[in-house]
């Protein structure tokens, strides 16, 4: 149930009211234990069924701010004390159904002799509710400090209290399942998959007075907009009522392989669901807020494609122990079992793992394909430690489309809402840098125009009638190259179509396969100064390769691009010559070791996805103008563009805007600095991407 809206009248009454009374000892309020008998007679047995771990039973009480008894003082701080047993409990886990603290209130949750806190809260989900984590004991303490000047509370209802009638900490009394999973279990910091890792999480939630553990993964959109969406299994989270009590557990995982326990700190509390299917066995949450830098989230790619995975990977809280990975490397086919309830066929079957298994507490958990991409989402099966055998995913590719009569009950309209229809989307990290570039510019170099012996310029026409130049980049790492930046020095067209050529080869040593050409018309240039030229398509590279264009020896053409003066002390040439059909290097044909000015502007893979490739044939091009501009600029849109963002060269985002637009728009950027923007229009599954130089006012 969502929270009614509270008039301003009553939350300006709570929040004023005078705190009265002396300091006592808090009140300790005993509720009655609830009988756990079936829940643990459902789980006595370990044959094939869903997967969720359920390890507490929920007491409904009633107790309000009135409850509380002012305690203490720390230092000018006061402290509201509550006290909740419930005998034999080994935890209790707490449900407000009411958190509306005042301003400059913070709520923890400790054992009594404040050993173990959890905490500090101070607001609530969407839904106005919080969900406190598990404290170990059968009795724990509520502590409301008020700073000093607070003279209330809030309100605050506090409306279940969790039993846990399983040791989920045992004697140790840490905050976690730890080591509470099979031994077969792989740590997720014993291997790869370092980054999805990031995307998985913890999820606990109370249903039908019942707590329980799932996992679940934030995933990734078409928009790449950071929408906090969580992908896990609607046999755990499928109703708003159940969404709402929902805490995501972010990073709980070792820091080290086999090293000690992690940390729960990291957790966003509340949800709504936003689809689900009791047919075919998913739910997508979103989380009431989006998870912050400190968390180091990643939101998964996807794969709707309903082709067989060669093999798959799995990573999962197995009985909400710290995260742990496991790994299927034969072929995966589609499979059924009828005991696990939902469309037949609809799963994809692991017939046996190769490394660890899955437990209770992992259903909702990701079955990666080798790509790296979600293919499904686990419901149950039969694994466990010594029976490494028979477990079962939802397929994304139905969970995606197949009930597509109302938005709530398929996945499509979240995670492509800008309607490209691409089947495979990249995974996307807010924390990476979306674009950046690569230059052979070193610290020192000046930059100059060296003209030639008889005529010209040595980077340009001159008396040699040298035609081609190429300037070596290197590169370790695979990497999509976007466009390039190039100084030009002159640029003086004899004739209305003279052109240069700007060209891209891979190679070593030296150039060898052309992979890109385009040509430019001279009279397009505005010299001297720095051009942007965007590549028509995305070009994913994996080694050294080179970057140049090739002249025209048309009368009364000039051209020439700056580079940097002779490195007299130093050896480091990268400019490479061509003429005829030879290839030479620029400092043994001149005695000159130098680098042009140009930059290759590369793009992480992981950000951009399948959705960002345009098709070279595509003739619709953004033209941006005046450009180089002041911080007033028209952006000529040929189609309806979904999205526009402006980044810098360092990959920061300066403007955003997702609302349609066409024809003319212009834009008006006060407060960037002077520089380089990539303006990448989103319309449709088409990319395009255009450079603007800011001046300033």
């Amino acid at each position: 149930m969502r929270l009614p809206h509270l008039s301003a009248g009553v939350l300006i009454f709570l929040c004023s009211v005078i705190l009265s009374g002396r300091s006592v000892d808090p009140p300790y309020i005993t509720l009655t234990p609830p009988d756990v008998t079936e829940l643990l007679q459902e789980d006595a047995s370990i044959s094939g069924g869903l997967k969720p771990f359920t390890f507490a039973r929920n007491v409904e009480t009633h107790l309000t701010q009135d409850h509380f008894i002012r305690s203490d003082m720390l230092g000018d701080t006061t402290l509201l004390r509550l006290g909740i047993t419930i005998p034999g409990a080994y935890s209790l886990n707490l449900l407000f159904g009411y958190f509306l603290p005042c301003e400059g209130v913070t709520m923890y949750v400790s054992t009594p002799s404040q050993d173990y806190i959890t905490g500090p809260y101070t607001t609530a989900s969407a839904s106005g509710m919080l969900h406190t984590a598990p404290v170990p004991g059968d009795s724990v303490l509520i502590e409301l400090r008020l700073s000093p000047g607070v003279t209330a509370p809030g309100t605050i209802v506090l409306s279940q209290a969790g039993y846990g009638f399983r040791d989920i900490f045992g004697w140790r009394r840490k905050d976690s399942r730890y080591n509470s999973s099979g031994s077969c279990n792989i740590d997720i910091n014993c291997g790869g998959w370092q980054t999805e890792k990031n995307a998985v999480v913890r999820l606990m939630y109370v249903d039908k007075l019942v707590t329980s553990y799932c996992t679940g993964t934030l995933i990734n959109n078409t928009r790449f907009d950071g929408t906090p969406y969580i992908l896990t299994a609607n046999h755990c989270i499928h109703t708003q009522a159940v969404a709402g009590t929902t805490v995501a557990v972010f990073g709980y995982e070792r820091a080290i392989c086999n090293g000690s326990d992690g940390s729960t700190a990291k957790s966003i509390s509340g949800a709504v669901v936003v689809a689900t299917s009791g047919d075919i066995d998913f739910t997508l949450l979103r989380m009431d807020s989006k998870p912050p830098s400190s968390f180091n989230p990643y939101y998964a790619g996807w794969n709707r494609s309903s082709n067989n995975p060669p093999w798959g990977v799995c990573i999962h809280h197995p009985s909400g122990d710290v995260k742990k990975i496991s790994t299927d490397y034969d072929a995966i086919y589609t499979g059924n079992d009828p005991l696990l309830g939902y469309d037949y066929n609809s799963y994809w079957k692991i017939v046996k793992w190769d490394i660890g298994v899955t437990e209770n507490g992992s259903s909702g958990s990701p079955l990666f394909d080798p790509d790296h991409l979600i293919v499904g989402t686990l419901t149950g099966g039969s694994s466990y430690c010594g029976n490494p055998y028979e477990d079962y995913f939802t397929q994304l590719s139905l969970e995606y489309n197949k009930y597509s009569s109302s938005n709530s009950t398929h996945l499509k309209p979240w995670l492509d809402p800008i309607h490209s229809n691409v089947y495979k989307l990249g995974g996307y990290d807010p924390s990476q840098k979306l674009c950046d570039t690569i230059n052979n510019l070193l610290a020192g170099d000046t930059i100059t125009l060296a003209p030639a012996a008889g005529w010209g310029y040595l980077t340009g026409h001159n008396n040699f009638n040298d035609s081609v130049f190429a300037e070596k980049i290197f590169s370790s790492t695979p990497k999509i190259l976007r466009g390039l930046l190039v100084d030009i020095a002159k640029a003086d067209n004899g004739t209305f179509g003279s052109t240069i050529t700007i060209k891209i080869w891979t190679g070593d040593s030296l150039p060898d396969k052309q992979i890109y050409s385009k040509d430019i018309l001279l009279r397009n240039i505005n010299a001297p100064g720095i051009i942007y030229h965007a590549l028509d398509t995305f070009l994913i590279l994996n080694s050294t390769f080179f970057i140049g264009y090739k002249i025209n020896y048309t009368a009364g053409d000039t051209f020439a691009v700056n580079h940097t003066h002779n490195r007299l002390a130093d050896t480091l040439n990268t400019l490479y010559l061509k003429t005829g059909a030879l290839w030479t290097s620029f400092k043994s044909r001149n005695n000159y070791s130098t680098s042009l000015k140009t930059e290759a502007i590369f793009c992480d893979t992981t950000f951009l996805g399948t959705v960002m490739v345009r098709a070279a044939t595509d003739p619709a091009q953004i033209i941006v103008y005046p450009n180089p501009a002041g911080r007033r600029f028209t952006i000529h849109l040929p189609n309806t563009a979904d999205i526009i963002r402006i980044f810098g060269i360092d990959g920061v985002c300066v403007y955003s805007s997702s609302i349609p637009v066409s024809g003319n728009v212009e834009i008006e950027l006060n407060l960037v600095k002077p520089g380089i923007y990539l303006i990448h229009v989103i319309s449709g599954n088409l990319s395009q991407t255009a450079k603007i130089i800011l001046k300033g006012s």
